[in-house]
């Protein structure tokens, strides 16, 4: 798989003739945790028993700040691993 860089793909959709408009943002997802009871496979973060990473509670805040700095965010997506898992 080759990576394109940002520019040298603006400059093939623009060789095409094609936009990507930016879109605004609808809903903010927080990992919160990557601790798991369990350890599929399929999982986007990779979590499992072993894994202890936590979001910490001044990263939960900063996420709190761009809540009130973006009213057009509709919805929050609280994710993990197993959110209920985190202690905060």
């Amino acid at each position: 798989m080759s990576v394109t860089s940002p520019q040298r793909f603006a400059k093939l959709l623009q060789e095409q003739s094609l936009s990507l408009p930016p879109r605004r943002i609808s809903t903010l997802q927080m990992n919160i945790t990557r601790l798991c009871n369990q350890a599929c496979q399929h999982c986007h973060v990779d979590a499992s028993p072993k894994r202890r990473e936590m979001m910490s509670d001044e990263v939960m805040e900063a996420c709190l700040e761009v809540l009130k700095a973006q009213p057009e965010i509709q919805g929050i997506d609280i994710t993990g691993g197993a959110p209920e898992l985190h202690p905060g």
